[in-house]
């Protein structure tokens, strides 16, 4: 909370600064401006190996459990770089739990704090249960 109230009177100061006007006129804005900023999802960039047609290298979105294959995956086409030529580089958003198989490695991770962390089965398990 601290945070978004320094962040908010810096933003109301350079709007006076910049525009004329007192400090308080802008604070409300302001305010408003620093908590889209604090709460604006933080990702990370993956860049995995491009593999080849028999070990490929991809990146799914875990959005539940499911019967047979433990859970819900989304497969997640949107990549730089061409199939099999370069490699992927996936950008991953914090507060999602993704499965990532890298060639011939396989995790589980999710974005905290703008880190790439891994998890455990029984970790994500929990998170999307």
């Amino acid at each position: 909370m601290k945070n978004v109230m320094t962040k908010a009177w810096e933003i109301a100061r350079k709007g006076a600064t910049q525009f004329g006007g007192s400090i308080k006129s802008y604070f409300a804005e302001a305010l408003k401006l620093a908590w889209a900023q604090i709460k604006a999802p933080v990702s990370v960039t993956v860049e995995l190996v491009s593999g080849s047609r028999k070990y490929k290298s991809w990146v799914a979105e875990i959005v539940g459990t499911h019967a047979k294959f433990k859970f819900e995956r989304n497969f997640i086409n949107q990549f730089r770089g061409v199939e099999l030529e370069t490699n992927k580089v996936y950008t991953l958003e914090e507060g999602k739990v993704y499965d990532v198989n890298n060639v011939n490695t396989r995790y589980y991770a999710t974005v905290r704090n703008g880190r790439l962390v891994e998890l455990n089965e029984s970790e994500v398990m929990e998170l999307v249960a």
